[in-house]
């Protein structure tokens, strides 16, 4: 966990306060740890898995502003991991998977109910979410899925795989 100086923002996203302005008081104080929950692959390949992971919060003495320091792959309110979701994405809309298919390949859930073994309503979620991307061009939601995995495919270097290059672009965009 790197330390509460190395994590500090420069500046406060509510008020745009600078953190550590030159010859004055420190503006973001360290606001303490939580644990986050977070599930699915860390990696393409990686088994799936419930985990946590530690976040630093941070609160700016102008505005009273919390704001949340995470590590890379960690999305704003959402449980699944970037790669996770990214993978969803590609496997339903790319490679064509069905999305009960999907679930039980990205999802740590072994256990699902009745309706969750026709499908998996977080994929259309997310595929409605432009959770990168802005919004979608309009279409059905694997064309939505589809053109997500393409815009982060973009992000990541190297050539292979839409798939791999949509995980690997999820944690850089």
């Amino acid at each position: 966990m790197p330390s509460v100086e190395a994590a500090r923002p420069s500046r406060c996203p509510g008020c745009g306060a600078a953190s550590r302005p030159p010859g004055e008081v420190l503006r973001l104080h360290g606001h303490g740890l939580r644990e986050r929950i977070r599930l699915g692959p860390e990696a393409l390949g990686d088994g799936s898995v419930i985990g946590s992971v530690t976040v630093r919060r941070y609160r700016c003495t102008r505005c009273s502003a919390v704001l949340v320091v995470v590590p890379r792959g960690v999305l704003p309110r959402l449980r699944y991991g970037a790669v996770a979701i990214a993978l969803a994405l590609a496997l339903w809309s790319v490679e064509g998977l069905p999305a009960a298919e999907v679930r039980s390949r990205v999802s740590p859930f072994r256990v699902v109910g009745h309706d969750a073994r026709r499908g998996w309503r977080s994929l259309r979620r997310w595929a409605r979410a432009s959770l990168w991307t802005g919004p979608s061009p309009p279409g059905t939601m694997q064309q939505s899925a589809a053109w997500t995995a393409q815009r982060l495919a973009g992000c990541a270097s190297g050539t292979g795989p839409l798939t791999a290059l949509a995980c690997a672009g999820a944690l850089l965009a």
